[in-house]
């Protein structure tokens, strides 16, 4: 009974040393590979949360038609605290503004709320022309072989 608690335990430990050693391949890319997709993927996240924080101010004041500003969101109470791009913090003058909300109403019912952000282009193009804004050229291609070339290691 004894040796099967001692093989036990050896097995888990392998199983915690290979699953350590496997975690620090995968996660063990050099510094700056994958920083362009976590700033901009950031990025959206903020947008995301001024778009959602911009409908409900916007509900709230059905003949609001003024420009929204973020300083408007989180005074209101709508937005707790918005994370700043970080591409922008670092190339742009601090009297630029992060991000533009752009929003149309038709009948008193808004009917289309966007984000723009001057690096990472606009949040409702991102699946087709602001794909790749924000990042270095070639950076998709590049990402995309490296992650296929590290699956094919498996086959």
């Amino acid at each position: 009974m004894n040796i099967f608690k001692h093989i036990l335990k050896a097995i888990i430990l392998l199983l915690i040393i290979f699953s350590l050693l496997i975690a620090a391949f995968e996660f063990g890319a050099p510094n700056g590979v994958a920083k362009p997709f976590v700033v901009k993927n950031e990025c959206l996240e903020s947008m995301k949360k001024i778009q959602g924080a911009c409908y409900f101010f916007l509900m709230e004041r059905p003949k609001f038609t003024a420009e929204v500003e973020i300083g408007m969101l989180t005074g209101g109470g709508y937005l707790k605290q918005i994370n700043s791009c970080g591409a922008v913090k670092a190339s742009a003058p601090k009297n630029l503004p992060e991000y533009k909300i752009i929003y149309k109403r038709s009948g008193g019912e808004i009917s289309y709320i966007d984000i723009a952000c001057p690096q990472h282009g606009s949040l409702s193009r991102q699946g087709d022309i602001d794909k790749e804004k924000g990042l270095p050229n070639g950076f998709v291609d590049n990402y995309i072989a490296r992650v296929k070339t590290r699956f094919d290691m498996y086959k």
